[in-house]
């Protein structure tokens, strides 16, 4: 009888135990296919930009569409989570409607060198959620009036925009170890565009980029 119920207790505890392992390999097929110890990102597409609110430059503004081109490197902290960082030049243009004095339309257009620093969260490894802070180091910045027969244009002074990013990535699989990757990120400025003067005026950019990713 004793040597039953041992029987009895020993066959439940390896039950418990191939239950417990069952119930874990999800989770370590989960954290296998995510842990993402180090990738490379080369991006490229549309920068699409507009300000906050209107400037003394213009009665209005509207979104304008520019490019962008460069690359992100992604270390991984603990499975699921990692930090990136990159380098971008990014062209940002904004479509401006009823000049002052003249009446007429135009853009403004600026250069920047962006550097993002994010924190990437990888649910799964084809899916992915980017949030942090960018640099944005001023290249060149430019105004550009239009009429009816003619357009010139004008340099303006550069400012360096720095403010919040955030985004979202899927990244689809090529072969073991390469992606096509596609992002979408939106930068929120934080510097006031307008000299310092009140109301502030800041920027809104999303680029849409694609590109490839190399995981190692």
């Amino acid at each position: 009888m004793k040597r039953h119920i041992k029987k009895i207790a020993k066959y439940s505890s390896l039950k418990s135990s191939v239950l417990f392992l069952a119930a874990l390999l999800p989770l370590s097929l989960t954290l296998s296919l995510t842990s993402q110890a180090f990738d490379i990102s080369a991006l490229g597409g549309v920068t699409i930009s507009n300000f906050s609110q209107a400037t003394p430059l213009a009665a209005s503004s509207s979104g304008g569409t520019g490019y962008g081109v460069g690359g992100l490197v992604n270390l991984g902290l603990v499975p699921i989570i990692g930090i990136e960082t990159g380098l971008f030049y990014m062209q940002h243009t904004v479509n401006l409607t009823n000049i002052p004095v003249s009446g007429q339309n135009g853009s403004i257009t600026s250069n920047n060198l962006s550097l993002p620093i994010m924190l990437r969260f990888t649910p799964v490894k084809f899916f992915s959620v980017e949030a942090g802070g960018y640099l944005g180091l001023s290249a060149t910045a430019s105004e550009t009036i239009t009429s009816s027969n003619s357009s010139s244009t004008s340099s303006l002074t550069g400012v360096n925009d720095n403010g919040l990013i955030g985004g979202v990535s899927l990244n689809v699989p090529l072969m073991p170890g390469l992606y096509a990757r596609f992002s979408g990120f939106y930068e929120y400025g934080l510097t006031n565009l307008s000299s310092g003067a009140s109301p502030a005026v800041n920027t809104r950019n999303i680029d849409l980029l694609a590109g490839i990713m190399i995981g190692i």
